[in-house]
Formats: C-alpha cells, structure tokens, sequence
C-alpha cells in the first residue's frame, strides 16, 4: 500500500485502563491486522511528548485530534485493515467529559466502531495498578456510559456499527470481526 491508501479502520474505543491495548495484542495476532493506538499517532505528529497529564486530563482536545487525523492520513499503512486503539471521549484539562468531534471519525473512515468495557471497579485496580493512580469508581462508571453513548451517536451519524464488548468476551469480538474483515475483503 502507498500512503495514499488508507486501511479499513476498526476502531476500538474504551477508557483509559478498559485495556484496549492489552485487547489489541490479542486481536491484531488472531486477525492478522495492524495496531496502532491514536496517542502514539498524535505523539509521532507532535514529533514526541505528551499532550494529557496525570490524571489524564487533556489539553486542546481538537488540536489533538486534527494531528490525529494527519498523522493517519500521511502514515505508510502495512495492510488493507488496521486496528485503531483510541477514545469516543476524553476528559477534557477541567476534568469534564467531552465528546471527541464525529468529524474525527468521518476523516478516518471506519468499518465498525468497537466499545470495549469493563466493571468500573476492575478499571480502577488496573489503573491503580498501571499507573499508581486512584480513581473514584463512579466517575469510571459515568465516563464508560458517556463513551458508550458517544459511539452510539457516531456510528448514528456515519451509518457504521456500533459492537460494545465486555473484556471478558474478547474471543466472541474476535468471531464477529473475522465476520467483518471477511465481508470487506
């Protein structure tokens, strides 16, 4: 593929600590597709550093994203789908949820929108344990349900499916991808 061939993006969304990249390993071996998380897309844009504090608060939102979009468009692809490990939203640098622009979503094309969850409680012990950070469980709760509705009203307004998948059921969104590469191709 040249650069100007975009892959078929499967984009898999959580919150942070959901395990999305633990998720990704896992899928891109079984489905033989190429991972990439949108922060390590934005990093290469911003030519390094981080634009999200400890709290993982993060600071110009719609600038990111446009990075996001750029450094999507002018990467060499490997193969005809791609596994995009991102968020539907973010805690914006006040620390309110804010929904990330559907126009995000439009530029990058995707085949299907994947929300990957967890019981808030197990995110916050995987963060804790990750990160060393501590984090209110209901807070966890009342950002997965807002991810979960903003993909909704993404894949709404793309016309693109919408998957939500409990961790724990990572073989059967396996299944149902195999489904959907298979149907592309």
């Amino acid at each position: 593929m040249n650069m100007s061939d975009n892959p078929l993006v499967l984009f898999l969304g959580g919150i942070h600590g959901v395990g999305k990249s633990t998720i990704a390993k896992r899928l891109a071996s079984r489905l033989q597709v190429e991972v990439v998380s949108a922060s390590q897309l934005i990093r290469e844009a911003r030519q390094g550093g981080k634009t999200w504090d400890s709290e993982k608060r993060v600071k110009a939102i719609p600038g990111n994203q446009e990075m996001l979009v750029r450094a999507f468009e002018n990467r060499e692809w490997n193969g005809p789908f791609v596994l995009l490990d991102g968020h539907y939203t973010l805690k914006n640098q006040y620390g309110a949820i804010e929904p990330l622009s559907p126009e995000v979503f439009a530029a990058l094309s995707p085949v299907v929108l994947i929300v990957l969850t967890d019981k808030p409680d197990e995110i916050a012990a995987r963060l804790k344990q990750r990160d060393g950070t501590t984090h209110d469980v209901s807070a966890l709760a009342q950002m997965q349900t807002e991810e979960f509705s903003h993909a909704q009203r993404i894949g709404r307004k793309l016309d693109v499916r919408v998957i939500e998948s409990p961790i724990s059921s990572a073989d059967s969104l396996i299944q149902k991808l195999k489904q959907l590469i298979l149907a592309a191709e």
